[in-house]
């Protein structure tokens, strides 16, 4: 009874703590404007200096020096489109978490809100990892664009081995953590349902929207090849 008594009164005693959140959240937000003027700034001031250099033709130093140069496509395309639409995937949703905390949808006594908002967060935001990798893909002049499926179980496949092995062992010892076999058949309905359908939306979405690749990337050899 204690604890649920300490709970009702956290709720109770919640709204003490926003205005020092928002004091927080407005300070930081102050830090980061005063640090991004600064740099733009100075960016500003070496980029015309740099520009005056040019005009006058006198001798250029550190990064000056390689600053008409290009990076090279990588070499793996699609893993590397992958993991970069599963992380802003995970990124959105985690964001999306925090802003539903900050609003007090989740509770102390409801232990499982958290969980099943990071579930349907996952499922919802598959749209954001489908668009990203795919736009993305585009960019780098990919050729297959079927390859860019490979965000679609990039993250899913490796948590739900993990999660089917530990279920496994929980249920063997009988353990109360061990989830039934029903909710484990409504997760998969959801990722095949509402994952699938979203991710090849924004699959489609990168693809309508970024019809060609405007990236001034030249096919530089690599140091290896320069050494033979």
């Amino acid at each position: 009874m204690n604890r649920y008594w300490r709970d009702i009164q956290w709720l109770g005693n919640k709204d003490r703590h926003i205005p020092y959140l928002i004091n927080s959240a407005v300070s930081i937000a102050f830090l980061m404007f005063s640090l991004g003027t600064v740099l733009i700034r100075a960016v500003k001031t070496d980029i015309n200096r740099h520009s005056a250099i040019r005009e006058e033709d006198e001798e250029e130093s550190g990064w000056k020096r390689i600053s008409a140069d290009v990076f090279r496509f990588p070499q793996h395309k699609a893993s590397f489109c992958a993991l970069i639409g599963t992380g802003t995937q995970l990124l959105t949703m985690v964001f999306i978490v925090i802003i539903l905390a900050f609003v007090g949808v989740y509770h102390p006594y409801s232990r499982g809100t958290l969980f099943t908002s990071l579930l349907v967060g996952f499922a919802l935001t598959s749209a954001v990892a489908g668009y990203t990798s795919c736009s993305l893909y585009i960019q780098l002049e990919g050729s297959r664009l079927r390859d860019v499926l490979l965000t679609w179980f990039l993250f899913t496949s490796p948590v739900f081995a993990t999660h089917a092995v530990l279920n496994m062992i929980s249920a063997a010892s009988n353990a109360t953590s061990a989830l039934p076999f029903g909710t484990i058949a409504v997760i998969i309905l959801i990722w095949a349902l509402i994952t699938t359908p979203l991710l090849r939306l924004g699959y489609v979405f990168g693809k309508v929207l970024n019809p060609n690749s405007n990236l001034p990337v030249l096919q530089i050899r690599s140091q290896d090849q320069f050494q033979r």
